[in-house]
């Protein structure tokens, strides 16, 4: 069985927010630097469009609970 890259998870104090939490970031770039004192991050993340699709229809399913 394949493990899923992804998965989403709604927040456990607030029903507002949601995680999208990835296992593979082999396919990622992640920069984090400080400007002015202020801590900033910047992340591309390559997906399929069917693996979009998949995280659009997980996410519409989510609002239906």
């Amino acid at each position: 069985m394949k493990e899923e890259k992804y998965s989403i998870k709604t927040g456990d104090n607030d029903p507002g927010v949601l995680y999208l939490e990835l296992s593979d970031l082999s396919e990622a770039s992640i920069q984090i630097w400080e400007e002015e004192g202020e801590k900033k991050a910047f992340v591309r993340i390559k997906l399929s469009k069917e693996e979009l699709e998949k995280i659009v229809n997980e996410y519409k399913h989510i609002q239906t609970l």
